[in-house]
């Protein structure tokens, strides 16, 4: 699993660290005499560190906890201007494509001013002795012109335009075959994990009021019973006057009916009141194609049309269930138009074509801004011809998925009849029917972020031969939520939180004693270990020298992870791999470089008074040169017996989905039910800096019998609240308050106090925010209710402790409880402190060592 080193920011910002600091690098620290800068796990829960090169500071490690690396389709070819030949394509004789070259302006909006476009089109074809066809000014700009390769090629040369192609013939995917019978399996297999099929098909309708859907293909027939639900044209889900790109008649241009029956079919499967996955929203046809072939021109001005009509919209999908060639070595008119739609919020869904080839031979399938759907069989077996390949984003039934006959094709011209349909054509519009229904909250609907949460929803592995380099991902229309109706209540602070001194100076105290730790992030904390007093589990650690100055020389020792034991005659002990004149960490770096990071400890116990220790520890790698080119690449356990320097075993535990598993643990003990529970992060990221939730951060929850993390019987919740053995199954926990995602951090704590089980973590819901929130659950598996705010760090940021805008806290948790004779708790919190100037946690060793308060709440 690849995770980027990138700083993850709220609301799908992602700021480069780089900027700061030219020097940081990233990678693992285990040797002597370092460069390191800023370490720590980033605030508001962001992962952050160091990592050792010669000469070179480590950058932060930031976010790289949690899901797998999201599926990412190959970039477009680099772009080419002049003009383009086609090679491997039927073109159409005399007509070509120009695309106008945008203006640099950064005030720009992704496409040349309407205006702007339809005057240069104009000019530039009456200058090139050219006669103009299609404008498009609101997605791609551009035109089509009818003129000479030799005229072509002079226009191509203007400095106004970007490039000149000629107009290609396009291709429906998938064939169709007659039946009666409206029963569509492809509906059943969708609202399930696994087979057999249960012969029902369950959605929720509360979903998917404020959506609109386009079906770009051979337009419509809205008068057919399955849009009309039987009782008259009035009633009619399908709009009557969409869009038709294959005429130049003003009126007929606003009629999208279907002389072909493929998009009635297709637009049936996705909408259709009997055959169909959404049975209310509403559908507009967009008629590019009739019975003739396909050009390229008309499917273009059909996009732009969608892009522009949208707008009436708050959210619409676009299904397109035809291909083209692409050219492998340049740019393509359909992707750019396409491009242009999907950043102005369309979402297309694309069929990946039936050749049983590479899609990213097609466009748009191979379009990364697109949700490209490949087929699958009653079996889950890559239907035969289907295509594959890292274009491909998921699967879905295309195997004679039934559907509305078009009256043009129906015997008598009868509105009632049905007909089944067999290739991607016909597994796309199951998952643009799908799209509306998902789960996105309000204000945070991108194509990209559909993107990701249909990715994320879908079922993993089930497909058969899904083919080369293809993501074993096939939809899935996620279970009915059962709600869970327990709520714990707010918690009530007794008296505004304090800082505790006493611990935050003790270390302090520590570091300038040079006996051990000067320095580090993590602050994860545990009692009554057998035969140890009270242990403080590290991630990156510096050790002495510190100066009574409170700076420490660049040659400071630093490494990945440490214990810090307190207490006892000796007060402090640190816990280190490796020897005095040459430490390293207690779980090194493997013979692959890669490091690991410490998670939350776990006591195993051996008998009811005998226990020992466990921590998990996050893995990461390296996956090239690049300053942000290392992630997070698995989980381990290590388990000590005696020797806190060395652990008996390190062990992996399971990786398989990307989930930052022992980001917080509640042990067999604290439990009492006979399970340990074990607490993960899923680091969420599309990519898409539009998308509000591009790198939100999801608790996951799982369970292991007995008290040894390296139990086989893990057992993982799934979004109804059952306890499932396969990790995929494992499901996003929300807020049952405000039903949005519980803005964990990727170190965070849930403990069973006095007053019940307290879940404390820094808000991540904003970057940087140094807010503590408090969150009450029912059982140790919640569900999560009762957000107490509870604390404000005030070190951070230029208006903080030090006047330092580059300091900042992260990653809190709790380290102690101490429960009262009145019924209150008093809860001791740890947070970390750290900089983003790499030279601060030299200059001020107190800048990387972490910070308590107190605070005591009641029910």
């Amino acid at each position: 699993m690849r995770r980027t080193g990138w700083v993850k920011v709220a609301f799908g910002t992602w700021l480069a660290l780089a900027a700061l600091s030219t020097t940081w690098m990233a990678g693992p620290a285990e040797a002597a005499g370092p460069d390191p800068t800023a370490a720590g796990r980033i605030g508001s829960g962001f992962r952050t560190g160091h990592a050792s090169k010669p000469s070179a500071a480590p950058a932060a490690k930031v976010g790289a906890h949690g899901a797998a690396a999201p599926h990412v389709k190959p970039a477009l070819p680099a772009r080419k201007s002049g003009f383009l030949p086609v090679k491997a394509a039927r073109t159409v004789p005399g007509r070509y494509i120009v695309k106008l070259k945008r203006s640099d302006s950064p005030a720009r909006t992704n496409s040349l001013a309407r205006t702007n476009v339809r005057g240069t089109a104009t000019g530039l074809a009456t200058r090139f002795g050219g006669r103009l066809g299609h404008v498009y000014d609101t997605a791609f700009g551009g035109f089509s012109a009818g003129m000479s390769e030799q005229q072509a090629r002079r226009l191509a040369a203007d400095p106004a335009v970007e490039y000149v192609r000629p107009v290609r013939y396009g291709r429906l995917d998938g064939s169709e075959s007659t039946q009666r019978d409206p029963q569509n399996w492809g509906l059943d297999r969708i609202d399930q994990t696994s087979l057999p099929l249960s012969s029902s098909y369950t959605r929720d309708d509360s979903r998917g009021d404020d959506w609109h859907m386009y079906v770009i293909d051979t337009g419509v027939d809205g008068y057919h019973d399955d849009f009309t639900f039987g009782s008259g044209d009035d009633d009619s889900r399908v709009n009557r006057f969409g869009f038709n790109s294959t005429t130049d008649d003003p009126i007929e241009s606003g009629l999208a009916d279907d002389e072909d029956g493929h998009g009635t079919l297709v637009a049936g499967i996705a909408a259709g009141t009997y055959s169909g996955v959404n049975k209310k929203v509403q559908v507009t046809g967009v008629k590019v194609l009739n019975d003739q072939p396909a050009t390229e021109e008309q499917i273009i001005e059909g996009i732009t049309w969608v892009a522009q009509d949208s707008r009436r919209y708050p959210h619409s999908v676009a299904n397109m269930s035809m291909s083209f060639p692409a050219d492998p070595q340049g740019q393509d008119p359909i992707d750019d138009a396409v491009t242009d739609a999907v950043a102005k919020g369309v979402t297309f869904v694309v069929s990946a074509g039936n050749d049983n080839d590479d899609a990213c031979k097609l466009t748009p399938a191979r379009n990364p801004a697109v949700i490209t759907v490949s087929a699958t069989t009653r079996t889950d077996a890559r239907l035969a011809d289907a295509n594959y390949g890292k274009c491909v984003d998921l699967f879905a039934p295309g195997d004679r998925i039934s559907g509305p006959v078009a009256r043009v094709k129906a015997t008598n011209g009868a509105s009632n009849e049905y007909r089944t349909g067999t290739g991607t054509s016909f597994a796309a519009p199951l998952v643009t029917g799908a799209v509306p229904f998902l789960d996105i909250p309000d204000g945070q609907v991108t194509p990209g972020k559909v993107r990701s949460v249909l990715l994320a929803n879908a079922t993993k592995g089930a497909v058969g031969n899904a083919g080369e380099d293809s993501p074993n991902n096939l939809l899935y229309m996620g279970r009915a939520t059962r709600p869970r109706m327990c709520t714990a209540g707010a918690r009530k602070l007794v008296t505004p939180p304090v800082k505790y001194l006493v611990q935050t100076r003790k270390f302090a105290e520590y570091a300038h004693s040079n006996d051990g730790w000067t320095g580090g992030d993590g602050t994860y904390a545990l009692d009554h270990v057998t035969g140890h007093s009270k242990l403080w589990i590290f991630s990156d650690t510096f050790l002495p020298p510190a100066y009574p100055d409170e700076t420490r020389p660049r040659t400071a020792p630093f490494i990945n992870n440490s214990i810090v034991e307190e207490g006892g005659l000796n007060g402090f002990v640190t816990h280190h791999g490796g020897t005095a004149g040459a430490p390293n960490a207690i779980v090194p770096a493997d013979a692959n470089g890669d490091w690991y990071w410490a998670g939350a400890p776990n006591r195993r116990w051996t008998s009811p008074t005998s226990n020992y220790l466990q921590i998990v520890y996050q893995r990461y790698h390296r996956f090239g040169t690049g300053l942000w080119d290392w992630g997070w690449s698995g989980n381990t356990v290590a388990t000590f017996s005696d020797d806190l320097s060395h652990p008996d075993s390190v062990t992996d535990i399971p990786s398989g989905e990307g989930i930052a598993w022992g980001t917080a643990i509640l042990d067999y003990f604290q439990s009492g039910d006979g399970y340990l529970y074990v607490y993960g992060v899923e680091d969420h990221h599309t990519g898409d800096p539009g998308d509000p939730e591009a790198v939100y951060k999801y608790l996951h929850i799982a369970r292991v019998r007995g008290s040894d993390l390296r139990g086989k019987d893990w057992e993982y919740l799934d979004a109804s609240g059952d306890w499932m053995t396969a990790e995929r199954f494992s499901a996003r926990q929300y807020d049952t308050d405000t039903g949005g995602h519980i803005p964990v951090s990727n170190e965070f704590s849930l403990t069973n106090t006095g007053t019940g089980l307290e879940l404390v973590t820094q808000d991540t819901s904003q970057a940087f925010s140094g807010e503590i929130k408090l969150y009450t659950p029912c059982s140790p598996s919640g569900p999560f209710s009762g957000k107490t705010d509870i604390y404000k760090t005030t070190e951070g940021g230029p208006w903080g402790d030090y006047g330092n805008g580059n300091l900042f806290t992260y990653n809190a948790k709790v380290v102690a409880v101490q429960d009262n004779s009145d019924n209150t708790t008093t809860l001791t919190i740890a947070y970390n402190l750290n900089s983003l100037e790499p030279d601060d946690v030299y200059r001020n060793i107190t800048w990387y060592q972490p910070r308590f308060i107190q605070a005591t709440i009641k029910k």
